[in-house]
C-alpha cells in the first residue's frame, strides 16, 4: 500500500510570502508580538515597523505589538489593572500609563477596568487614578 508523504511545498510557500505578511500572520497567531520573536523566525524587525506605519499592527507598549484587527482579550484588560499590583517593581508613571492607555487606545470603560482592579486587589490604590482619568 502506498501512502503519500507530506511535502515541504507548504513550508516553501510560507517562506516565499513577503516578510510583512509573515509577521502579520505571526502577530495574529501569538496575539502579542515582540521584536525579538521575529529573530527566532528569521524575519526582519523592519517589517514590523512598516506594518505599524501602515496601521495593520498596533504598538501597545514598549516592545509589544498586536495585530490591529485583534480583539481585546481579557488578559489585556487585566494587564492594565495589574500595572498597579507591580507598581513597586516598575515606576509609578509606567503603572499609571497602563490604565490610561487602556482607556484611550482600547476605548474601554472605567467599569471594566474597575472590575479587573477588584480581581487584582488594587482598588484602593487605583481609585484616585481612575477618578482622575475619568474626569
Amino acid at each position: 500500500m502506498y501512502v503519500a508523504m507530506p511535502t515541504n511545498r507548504n513550508r516553501a510557500a510560507k517562506r516565499n510570502r513577503p516578510a510583512k505578511d509573515r509577521v502579520l500572520a505571526l502577530a495574529r497567531r501569538h496575539g502579542v508580538l515582540r521584536p525579538r520573536d521575529l529573530d527566532a523566525h528569521g524575519l526582519p524587525r523592519t517589517a514590523l515597523q512598516r506594518l505599524v506605519a501602515e496601521g495593520r499592527v498596533d504598538r501597545r507598549g514598549p516592545g509589544l505589538y498586536v495585530a490591529s484587527d485583534a480583539a481585546l482579550s481579557e488578559s489585556e484588560m487585566q494587564a492594565a489593572a495589574s500595572c498597579f499590583k507591580y507598581r513597586h517593581k516598575i515606576e509609578l508613571d509606567v503603572a499609571i500609563e497602563g490604565p490610561r492607555d487602556y482607556l484611550r487606545a482600547y476605548r474601554g470603560s472605567v467599569d471594566e477596568l474597575w472590575r479587573y482592579a477588584t480581581v487584582c486587589r488594587v482598588t484602593s490604590v487605583m481609585r484616585p487614578y481612575l477618578e482622575a482619568l475619568s474626569a
